[in-house]
């Protein structure tokens, strides 16, 4: 290749090459189009402004829709989390100073009822009233069960709670069906907590 020649078959050539035309055909378009076509419609009219400005506030309107469609995909998930998952299908009046044998009470009813979703649920509040109660881990309403995790990593049998609290991070955050065995798990697990 000799210095000071340019390639005119590469792609960087053709494309400016298309854009040099189609910029010289927009400008045939807008400034010859009445003389060479009497029929083409005159833009100056009112009746040419009037529909851009309704087209170009239907493309705002449609931008803004689209924006704030993808801002509640994107934010829904941190705004229904503020709902803590473990009040799910439990009254939240109900959970203020209730007694762990009244969590334990709940459990066996709802056990009695079938439902050992909330048979599990029950057992893990009774596990938190405990935790509470003994001084480990006062209740907080921002305290997650990452948090709790933690806590009873340092106790000396941390087993059984690691069992609650995991049993409940599924229940609330996966599609796991909650079981019999899945609740008779949880109440060996409330059975070894010391």
């Amino acid at each position: 290749m000799a210095t000071g020649s340019y390639q005119k078959d590469g792609i960087g050539w053709q494309w400016h090459q298309f854009q040099t035309r189609l910029g010289e055909w927009w400008e045939r378009l807008i400034s010859g189009a009445n003389i060479d076509r009497p029929n083409f419609p005159n833009f100056d009219s009112p009746m040419w402004e009037i529909l851009a400005r309704v087209v170009f506030w239907c493309v705002v309107v449609a931008f803004i829709a689209w924006l704030v469609w993808g801002l509640w995909k994107l934010l829904s998930p941190y705004l229904y989390a503020q709902k803590s998952p473990r009040d799910r299908g439990l009254p939240q009046k109900s959970t203020q100073g209730v007694s762990v044998s009244q969590w334990l009470a709940r459990s066996r009813k709802f056990q009695q009822q079938g439902d050992y979703r909330q048979a599990c649920i029950c057992l893990y509040r009774a596990m938190l009233q405990q935790l509470h109660e003994k001084g480990i881990a006062p209740h907080k309403a921002s305290r997650t069960d990452g948090e709790y995790l933690k806590i009873v990593a340092q106790l000396p049998q941390p087993q059984p709670y690691q069992t609650l609290l995991l049993t409940h991070q599924q229940l609330c955050f996966s599609n796991i069906d909650a079981t019999a065995s899945l609740l008779a798990q949880c109440q060996q697990a409330y059975q070894q907590i010391p």
